[in-house]
């Protein structure tokens, strides 16, 4: 989820919701800092990103929707045989610390896939 401010919006979702920070990194273009939240209980997980150098009506509040799965190999494959396409990856994502891919559903809607 895109915010406009990174401290504002990690109190708010430790606070309200009672999520632990994983971490906060900056983006591999170096574009926009970010900050990955789980819940208690690990059931979930959210990215918050604050852009750096774009205005508020540039700002996009959701970018992507992103999964997590055993296998991104696999994953893919599947991808491409139900009609997805590949946008980009796999690769090392040093965000994640694992191997991602941004995938596009059949309608076009962008899905970040991260392996583990």
């Amino acid at each position: 989820m895109t915010v406009d401010n990174l401290e504002d919006s990690i109190r708010f979702y430790q606070t309200v919701f009672g999520m632990e920070l994983l971490r906060k990194v900056e983006s591999t273009d170096k574009r926009a800092d970010c900050a990955f939240l789980r819940s208690k209980d690990e059931s979930n997980e959210i990215e918050l990103v604050s852009w750096r150098h774009k205005s508020p009506e540039e700002k996009p509040k959701l970018d992507h929707i992103g999964f997590a799965v055993p296998s991104l190999d696999g994953f893919l494959t599947e991808v491409v045989k139900y009609k997805g396409t590949v946008l980009r990856g796999p690769q090392f994502s040093r965000v994640f610390e694992t191997r991602a891919a941004r995938v596009a559903d059949p309608s076009g809607i962008v899905l970040e896939i991260i392996e583990g």
